[in-house]
């Protein structure tokens, strides 16, 4: 899965082919239904495990950031590891929040994540979709047999 917002997008009208029943052949839709939640719920997972690992990517580079903005991060071997020079701004506590908040580089992380997570709520939706569609071909099915006389 890719970090692209049109990700979303690309589900989205996935769901809208996947959704369509064919109503000439409603023992089909009864098969293909389960191989629709599986694929809903393999999306769902992983976009569901792509957000938890941004969720601890965001939480580890804004504590590094913030003892950075801080000015308690000047070891060179570190500076050196996440390649930034030391911190030459004010050392004023009430400042860090605010350049964490506007920190590109956060906000980007939590971009991606938020995507991942309506890519959760969007399968979530399409599973009780999934479930709810069973009760309405079966639904359909017994009104065909019942108007064809049986």
């Amino acid at each position: 899965m890719s970090d692209n917002p049109n990700k979303l997008d690309a589900l989205v009208e996935n769901w809208s082919n996947d959704s369509v029943i064919d109503g000439k052949d409603l023992s089909a839709e009864i098969i293909r239904t389960p191989k629709l939640q599986s694929k809903y719920l393999k999306i769902r997972l992983d976009a569901s495990m792509m957000s938890k690992k941004l969720g601890f990517q965001y939480k580890e580079k804004r504590h590094w950031k913030a003892q950075y903005f801080n000015g308690d991060f000047n070891n060179p071997d570190d500076l050196k590891k996440y390649n930034v020079p030391a911190w030459s701004g004010p050392f004023v506590r009430i400042q860090t929040e605010a350049l964490l908040d506007n920190d590109k580089e956060l906000n980007e992380i939590l971009m991606k994540k938020v995507v991942y997570d309506e890519i959760v709520e969007f399968c979530n939706l399409v599973i009780q979709e999934l479930k709810n569609r069973t009760f309405a071909i079966n639904g359909a099915i017994k009104w065909n047999i019942f108007t064809s006389g049986g």
